[in-house]
């Protein structure tokens, strides 16, 4: 978790707002990740959307049906505090 942590405070150095994508299983790292930029008011969540995602790639095997998975988007702003919690180089 220290590492996303780390690549987002990079991420919202150098953008106002970032988007965290997550698929599948990695659903909760992302919203782990989000509540805890909100938490140490390093980014604000603006928006959180899911929805189902289809592997449209056809496969060698044609009975086999089409993977589904829950694909998750969250919408993280940087906060107005964001420079002084965060050593800037």
């Amino acid at each position: 978790m220290n590492f996303y942590t780390f690549l987002a405070k990079i991420f919202l150095k150098n953008f106002q707002e970032i988007e965290l994508h997550a698929l599948g299983n990695s659903l909760s790292v992302c919203a782990r990740l989000a509540e805890r930029l909100d938490r140490f008011k390093l980014g604000k969540m603006v928006s959180i959307r899911t929805f189902t995602y289809v592997n449209k790639e056809e496969t060698e095997d044609s009975r086999r049906p089409s993977m589904k998975k829950v694909k998750m988007i969250v919408k993280v702003k940087r906060t107005s505090e964001y420079y002084d919690l965060v050593d800037v180089d």
